[in-house]
């Protein structure tokens, strides 16, 4: 059995079962069976298919064809077609023929994330079965997955070394430089789930990191929390705000269906939030900072800190450039606190008199939910300033118009005079 790790953190078995024909279409189906070896979640079936076009257009493909096989199955739980989590145990893959040529070359950062989940777990597996316990990082289907070169692996190799994560082997020798094995640092941070926060270069991937899979499919479940945590009626994926494409959300409702964190319907693409999914969201809400285990390659803050904001001019949002100076770190004092219950309860009392839709209503009461959350526990200044400016964004519209013509104007005065100085 060959065993493969993920970007994302997936160390899996690989078993070739068998080969065989496409019932009529050009092309031959490969089927395998990949068992988790991280958690002991059992095993999926996959089958991929390979085209005859694909055979044709692909230079070298005979001698391709493991490799690209193997990182198609890689790649799939990258994209989260599936998962370990899901409750169906067979997929099929159609690779297209531009995935059985040379990959893009990954990020350094995605590199280095790469090397760090390696020497982690075939640290572990090499010591447990009595072989030497480092790690080599010049096989072949890993720098294809990758799209890396031995001279790119090796180069974030003696960075993390550098960084005191990982240390030479002495096994290692001038044919095979890149021996390894991980540092009792890189172990811990790994075994806390907070190993990509502390890469070096991870706050500089902050802006992309929200294109990844996992991110989209977080971005969406908040959205469905959003807007069925108070309901029985599930929401359509493409009634809620999110920003994403259509293939986008498509694949992200998939993701997340599998992964269980989703009730869905006999509507295709329609959700409602369940239990797990709750829990995913308010874990990482907890946690803004650090990866989960339903979403190893994002955080939090990067998907909901990161924004899109279209033109920037004269925008109240402003990303960081040449000319421009952030702080990302808002505190708050015993006084803001205090000010702050008092907001959350003028709120629960009249939050009605704003007469905002149904959609928006729950969008209010699940920030309103939020603040009151951190305020009665140890508050976390990056998710009360989130919610405070999310709430800001959906009221204060309703609050200016109602301000001069309600029974009590003070108060709507008061509270958009507390948001603005709170929250930005």
């Amino acid at each position: 059995m060959k065993t493969l790790v993920t970007v994302g953190g997936e160390y899996f078995g690989v078993e070739g079962i068998g080969k065989g024909g496409a019932g009529g279409s050009d092309g031959d189906v490969y089927f395998f069976k990949l068992t988790d070896l991280v958690k002991d979640r059992g095993a999926i079936r996959v089958s991929l298919f390979v085209s005859g076009a694909s055979r044709a257009c692909v230079p070298d493909f005979n001698a391709r064809l493991e490799t690209a096989c193997l990182n198609a199955l890689r790649r799939g739980f990258d994209s989260g077609d599936f998962s370990f989590d899901a409750k169906d145990q067979y997929r099929e893959l159609k690779p297209k023929a531009v995935d059985f040529r040379p990959q893009k070359k990954a990020s350094d950062l995605m590199i280095r994330r790469f090397i760090a989940v390696c020497a982690y777990h075939l640290w572990i597996e090499h010591s447990q079965n009595g072989l030497t316990p480092y790690v080599d990082f010049d096989y072949a289907e890993d720098l294809d997955y990758l799209g890396a070169t031995a001279a790119d692996v090796g180069r974030n190799v003696r960075l993390l070394a550098e960084e005191g994560a990982l240390r030479y082997s002495p096994a290692a020798t001038p044919a095979s430089s890149l021996r390894v094995e991980p540092t009792a640092i890189l172990i811990r941070q790994i075994e806390r789930g907070d190993f990509l926060a502390a890469l070096p270069g991870s706050a500089s991937a902050m802006t992309s990191e929200i294109t990844t899979n996992q991110g989209k499919a977080l971005r969406l479940l908040k959205a469905i929390y959003d807007s069925t945590r108070s309901s029985t009626a599930p929401v359509s994926i493409s009634d809620v705000h999110t920003g994403l494409p259509e293939e986008d959300l498509k694949a992200a409702w998939r993701y997340l269906k599998d992964r269980g964190l989703i009730d869905t319907f006999n509507v295709p693409y329609t959700a409602r939030i369940n239990g797990a999914g709750v829990d995913a969201i308010e874990n990482a809400e907890r946690h803004p900072d650090r990866p989960s285990s339903n979403f190893p390659s994002a955080t939090h803050n990067v998907v909901y800190n990161t924004m899109n904001v279209g033109t920037i001019s004269n925008s109240p949002i402003q990303q960081a450039g040449v000319h421009s100076a952030q702080s990302q770190t808002a505190t708050y004092g015993a006084n803001d606190l205090d000010e702050m219950r008092r907001l959350v309860t003028e709120f629960r009392l009249h939050l009605s008199e704003l007469r905002l839709d149904g959609r928006q209503e729950q969008r209010a009461q699940a920030q309103i939910a939020t603040l009151e959350a951190q305020l009665t526990d140890d508050p976390d200044s990056v998710i009360i300033r989130q919610a405070g400016r999310t709430l800001r964004s959906i009221t204060e519209g309703a609050i200016g118009a109602l301000a001069a013509a309600a029974a009590q104007p003070i108060i709507w005065t008061w509270v958009g005079e507390a948001m603005r100085r709170l929250f930005g």
